[in-house]
C-alpha cells in the first residue's frame, strides 16, 4: 500500500510554499524522494532555497522560484512561470 502511494506521486508537480526552510524544506525533500517534481519557493532566503533545490534534484526534477504570498503579483508571476515551464 505504501509503495502504491509513492508511485502515485512519481512525475506529479508539487508546489510547496515556504519550502526553503523548516517543515516546508522537509516536505519538499520527502516529495522529491517520492519522485514528485517539486517547485521550491523562497521569500527572503534564496540561498537556502537553492540548497533545497539542489537536494531535491538528486531525486527528481525541481524548480526554484521566489514567492511573496502578501503580494498578488508575486503569486501571479509564479503561476505564469509554473504553467509555462
Amino acid at each position: 500500500m505504501i509503495g502504491e502511494r509513492i508511485m502515485e506521486l512519481k512525475d506529479k508537480v508539487v508546489l510547496i510554499t515556504g519550502s526553503s526552510t523548516g517543515i516546508g524544506k522537509e516536505t519538499a525533500l520527502a516529495f522529491a524522494k517520492a519522485g514528485a517534481r517539486v517547485i521550491v519557493t523562497y521569500h527572503a532566503t534564496q540561498k537556502e532555497g537553492e540548497d533545497v533545490q539542489k537536494e531535491c534534484e538528486k531525486y527528481a526534477p525541481s524548480l526554484l522560484l521566489p514567492l511573496d504570498l502578501s503580494q498578488p503579483s508575486s503569486i501571479h508571476e509564479l503561476v505564469q512561470k509554473v504553467t509555462t515551464h
